[in-house]
Formats: C-alpha cells, sequence, structure tokens
C-alpha cells in the first residue's frame, strides 16, 4: 500500500519489504502501522527480535563551552555531572510548569550533547538559552535512527561487530560511539521504547538502506522482523513509557 504524497519518506523506507497495510502520520513522515500482522510483530519483540524506525524523531546537537548548562537550564534532570557516553530521560516543561516534551538527552563531551524529542519547542527554548559560545543545530536530515528490540537483538547486532555489546560493556541508558558495524561506522545505545532488551543504531542517512539490508541477512535466521507503530504502541504501553498527546498534553504538569 502506497502511502500520502503529501508525506516525506523516512531514511530506511527505501529498504522496507513489501506488504505494509497501513502507514500513519508521524512529524510529516510516513511510518508503517503494520507489516499486516501485529500479533507476529508483538510476537517477534517479546520472543525474538524487530527493527523499528525512529529516524523521524528531532535530533539537535547543542556544541560549545556552555552546552552542558543550555541543556540544563531547560531540562528537568541535573546533568552536570553525567560523564561521556550516558543518556539522560526527562522532561521540558513550559515557563509556566506545564508539559512540551519528554526527551532523552545524550552526553557526547562536556562541550557537545545531543537532545532527541518530537516537539519543536525544545529547538526554540535551546535556541533561546544559547549565547555566542554555543551552537544548536537540528540534525534530524542527516541522520537515521533504527531500534532494534527483543531478546535476540544482542545476539544478532554481536555479529555485525567487534565491539562488545555486552551489559557489562554497555549497560542499559549508555551508548557508544564511532562503532564499526557491518563496515559502518555507527553510534550504538542501549535504549529502546519496548521494555525488552534493545539497542538503537544511528548513521548517516545515505548508509541506512544498506544497513538495513545487512542487518536482515544476519538476523533472519533468528526471526527478525520488521514492527510498525501499532507494536511500537503496544509494548511501550506494557512498559509504562508515556507519549506526548496520549498520556500528557500543554495543559499538564509533570506531577500530573
Amino acid at each position: 500500500m502506497a502511502h500520502s504524497q503529501d508525506l516525506k519518506q523516512t531514511p530506511f523506507a527505501a529498504a522496507y519489504p513489501e506488504g505494509v497495510v497501513e502507514w500513519i502520520d508521524v512529524f510529516g513522515y510516513a511510518v508503517p502501522l503494520t507489516w499486516g500482522d501485529p500479533g507476529a510483530e508483538y510476537d517477534a519483540v517479546r520472543n525474538r527480535a524487530a527493527a523499528m524506525e525512529f529516524s523521524m524523531l528531532l535530533k539537535w546537537d547543542i556544541e560549545g563551552s556552555s552546552a552542558v548548562n543550555v541543556v540544563n537550564s531547560i531540562f528537568s534532570r541535573e546533568i552536570r555531572k553525567l560523564k561521556s557516553g550516558q543518556i539522560a530521560y526527562g522532561v521540558v516543561t513550559s515557563e509556566s510548569g506545564k508539559m512540551v516534551d519528554d526527551c532523552t538527552v545524550f552526553v557526547h563531551g562536556p562541550e557537545h550533547l545531543r537532545v532527541f524529542g518530537g516537539n519543536p519547542q525544545v529547538g526554540e527554548f535551546l535556541e533561546r538559552e544559547s549565547d555566542q559560545t554555543v551552537t544548536v543545530a537540528q540534525r534530524r536530515d542527516e541522520l537515521a535512527q533504527l531500534s532494534v528490540q527483543g531478546p535476540a537483538s544482542r545476539e544478532i547486532l554481536q555479529q555485525l561487530t567487534a565491539a562488545d555489546l555486552s551489559n557489562d560493556a554497555l549497560p542499559y541508558y549508555r551508548f557508544l560511539t564511532d562503532v564499526n558495524m557491518a563496515g559502518m561506522m555507527v553510534q550504538v545505545s542501549r535504549i529502546g521504547f519496548t521494555g525488552e532488551l534493545g539497542y538503537e543504531i544511528m548513521l548517516p542517512v545515505a548508509q541506512a538502506q544498506q544497513f538495513w539490508n545487512t542487518l536482515f541477512e544476519v538476523g533472519k535466521p533468528q526471526g527478525l522482523l520488521p514492527a510498525g507503530a501499532a507494536v511500537v504502541m503496544m509494548c511501550r504501553i506494557e512498559s509504562g513509557m508515556i507519549m506526548a498527546d496520549l498520556e500528557y498534553d500543554e495543559t499538564m504538569t509533570p506531577y500530573e
């Protein structure tokens, strides 16, 4: 089933297998709701592994001598004590204390952080708090983002890299940069939206299709399937993970 021409195509879409039965609009991008059997996709997440795309999320790079202070000024978590390679989850609120977005912050170093979210207002807040020592750059058009979730996710991805993806080497809410995976330099994060063991892979948009094809060549014997937004919703609800406009809106405080 073809999606509306009014929607943009995600970086991995050209590699998607046939069979998408419905598309939905996520931030102006066409995202598969399901490949026709959400039960099978759900089973893959819970018992084997599934791949789902999150490239449509907004990604801001904040760089400069005051980068940490800029992000810290709008984020609900104290990030000044975090080390490189750590990830923080929290919320961004308006000046009146109402919810704007729930976001993750990746600490690349004392002068480089990357913020992931869905509300463009977060970027506006970052720009507002910045001074001449800091730059804020939106990177969504440059970076593809693929989540591989499920009990077999580590085993599948480990076949593509010499980097150690074990829990000791890469605990939950940690990430590694410049990892050679399937012959491509990627960022690997221990994070996800399912409550299962899982990883997110970030790489240049131009390499997305090649990575998808290589991943499925290796993962298919272990039952790897593509999963659509319907399964993401099932898994994140079961895992108690919130989503804007469903569990909260801009009339609510974080406590509500």
